[in-house]
């Protein structure tokens, strides 16, 4: 995910938002610090569990929300992001559904939402990862299963780079939404597996 990531951020380079990517990732590394020491105090299901239930509870909301034109949040709430992000990523992996939330949020076009969660994804990807491989996660198994995932990667790009061509704005929000949905279930569901 971070090669796929860092490979489409410099595609779209031209339509980031440059201070969100900063302010957001200012406060990552502490966070990436914070989730792995977390993640020896909370069983990961604990962790998986609650943010399935965020993920569902956002995109359902906003699948069901009447169309309105709301302000976008205010950007003083990106280091909190840029932390839960960093959480999420130093103890369970997944740091990107905080930032997807939040960029999801902003009156932006669907380019300049991709561009910019992308490079954020590209860039504290590498700080998760750096984070993981210091304590001891990142093992020869991991990236025996990081190889083995390649083909399917790859496949998944191809297809979400056609269909991302033919969505307007509204329908590529909406789309996103179905994908926090069928992440979060799957985490909840991973989660009540281990239980």
């Amino acid at each position: 995910g971070l090669l796929l990531n860092a490979i489409l951020a410099l595609e779209l380079r031209g339509r980031v938002h440059r201070a969100d990517v900063v302010a957001v990732l200012a406060a990552a590394p502490l966070g990436v610090a914070a989730g792995v020491a977390l993640l020896t105090h909370l069983p990961q299901a604990v962790l998986q569990g609650v943010l399935g239930i965020t993920l569902l509870a956002f995109a359902v909301q906003q699948l069901l929300a009447p169309k309105r034109a709301a302000s976008p949040p205010s950007g003083r709430a990106a280091p909190l992001v840029g932390f839960l992000s960093g959480c999420l990523g130093g103890s369970i992996g997944a740091h990107g559904p905080p930032v997807i939330i939040w960029y999801s949020l902003q009156a932006w076009p669907k380019a300049r939402f991709k561009g910019t969660l992308l490079t954020y994804l590209a860039m504290s990807g590498c700080v998760v990862v750096a984070g993981q491989a210091v304590s001891g996660m990142v093992t020869a198994r991991v990236l025996q299963l990081a190889a083995i995932a390649l083909p399917g990667l790859a496949i998944g790009a191809w297809a979400g780079r056609a269909v991302y061509s033919r969505l307007g704005d509204h329908d590529y929000k909406r789309a996103v939404c179905v994908l926090l949905i069928a992440l979060g279930a799957s985490l909840l569901l991973r989660a009540l597996s281990t239980l």
